[in-house]
């Protein structure tokens, strides 16, 4: 029987549901996430003026 060795897909590990541990992250940084958002929409981006891109 013939098998062929199949490349990983990068999608192949992503699933419908993120990880437990990912899910309670973002729970409990969810007040720093928010202040950083309201941060870059008073101010911008740090340091922008040095981006290339």
């Amino acid at each position: 029987m013939l098998r062929f060795w199949r490349r990983p897909n990068a999608l192949d590990s992503i699933s419908a549901k993120p990880p437990k541990r990912a899910r309670i992250w973002k729970e409990e940084n969810a007040g720093a996430i928010t202040d950083l958002n309201a941060f870059i929409d008073a101010e911008g981006v740090p340091l922008a003026e040095y981006r290339k891109f």
